[in-house]
């Protein structure tokens, strides 16, 4: 039993029957964005996967899964929601960076013969 509940036994205040599972506000968005976050590794893992089995729709899940992760970046590096450890005025190089990375990468999903020659593009 927590201190609250015993405070409200012994003065005999009635507390609410759901305020144990009332989240504060920046606890609901971070849990909500914590999942977003998840689905979106899990998502690029799982266009890893169809890549190395060689499956008609992965180049296309690999690209979409290469703009959901630059979105994440995005919003990760310009918001104040997630904890980091970024020195003042690092932001844009790292979030620069980073955009350069998955452009890099979805430039060689789109020109690559390779690609094209080792997937069925759907």
């Amino acid at each position: 039993m927590d201190l609250v509940s015993r405070m409200d036994i012994q003065s005999g205040a009635r507390s609410r029957p759901d305020a144990h599972r009332d989240p504060s506000p920046v606890g609901g968005w971070l849990g909500l964005l914590c999942r977003v976050r998840l689905f979106v590794a899990a998502f690029g893992v799982a266009a890893g996967l169809s890549l190395q089995r060689r499956r008609p729709a992965a180049v296309t899940m690999a690209r979409a899964s290469l703009v959901l992760s630059a979105v994440a970046d995005v919003f990760v590096y310009t918001t104040p929601y997630f904890p980091n450890n970024r020195p003042p005025g690092d932001t844009t190089l790292i979030l620069t960076g980073s955009l350069l990375w998955y452009a890099a990468w979805l430039l060689y999903l789109w020109r690559s013969r390779r690609v094209r020659n080792t997937y069925p593009i759907l």
